[in-house]
């Protein structure tokens, strides 16, 4: 058990929807109290508390690549926490056809140099505004896709060169084995675990 208090940042993996992972997040952010919540499902927009009650009453949001049902918890996050909700990656996540995005297909070599180059760009972003607002002196929680925490990340490689902060970093695991995304799960196997 930590003391979420000495930390300057949290990070945690994020597995995009899942209850057992929002109900995690939502005790964290709860027992952190962060001045605000990074989130990458966000892109590069802001959320208030009074903004996502405008939004859950219209059931629109402004996103191209995410429409209001798939992420309608994150608006009730924001009003349950109070704690405004910050986009900490690309608008559409730099995704340039937002049609062909989730097209179920083995991409071509060239179609996957791209996508290597475009995480890594999105993950630098993240970093750049996780850096942007501890340079405000502001107490976060950073919550990404797990894919984006894997030790050779644009974004781990860059946050670890920062000696002076306290980073905590929460990772989804299956028996002890860090979880990225990248392979078939049940969501009863997945349980967190921190590293420091």
């Amino acid at each position: 058990v930590f003391d979420y208090r000495e930390f300057d940042l949290i990070i945690i993996g994020d597995l995009h929807g899942f209850k057992k992972s929002i109900k995690f997040e939502k005790v964290l952010i709860k027992s952190f109290k962060p001045d605000f919540v990074l989130h990458e499902i966000l892109e590069n927009y802001k959320l208030t508390k009074e903004e996502a009650y405008k939004i859950i009453k219209s059931k629109k949001w402004k996103s191209e690549l995410f429409n209001y049902n798939d992420i309608k918890y994150l608006f009730k996050m924001v009003i349950e926490t109070n704690i405004p909700f910050i986009g900490s990656d690309l608008n559409n996540h730099g995704v340039k056809s937002v049609n062909n995005y989730r097209v179920e297909r083995e991409l071509t070599k060239e179609e996957i140099k791209d996508e290597v180059k475009l995480i890594k760009k999105r993950e630098l972003k993240q970093a750049d505004n996780i850096i942007r607002y501890l340079n405000k002196n502001k107490k976060l929680i950073c919550i990404i896709g797990t894919y984006h925490l894997r030790h050779d990340s644009a974004l781990i490689q860059k946050l670890s060169k920062l000696k002076s902060l306290k980073i905590l970093l929460v990772y989804p695991h299956i028996k002890g084995k860090l979880f990225y995304g990248q392979m078939d799960f049940k969501i009863d196997n997945i349980d967190y675990t921190y590293q420091l």
